[in-house]
């Protein structure tokens, strides 16, 4: 099964930040998983950051909404770029005044 590239964009948060002066609204995150096609691997990296969302400490820290995820983009990548990737960090934006 081939290995895909799923940029996801999360918002409908509600995470303070600054001591509490300003929320976090959303964030950008990718996730590199294996599907039988693109569409089935973008399913998959929604299912896989909608559980990472419910976990200790984001499902008790969020005091905004349902966390909404929308994919940007997917891409089919290389055996060897799907087996040593294993990122996992968030590239958080703030709550516009």
């Amino acid at each position: 099964m081939p290995y895909f590239e799923v940029m996801l964009h999360g918002h409908g948060i509600e995470m303070p930040i600054d001591g509490g002066t300003r929320t976090i609204a959303g964030f950008y995150t990718t996730r590199v998983v294996k599907g039988a096609d693109v569409n089935a691997a973008k399913r998959i990296a929604v299912d896989l950051l909608a559980t990472e969302w419910r976990a200790e400490p984001h499902g008790i820290s969020n005091g905004g909404d349902a966390l909404e995820i929308e994919v940007e983009a997917a891409s089919r990548v290389s055996f060897l770029r799907g087996l040593l990737s294993r990122r996992k960090g968030y590239a958080f934006y703030p709550r516009e005044k």
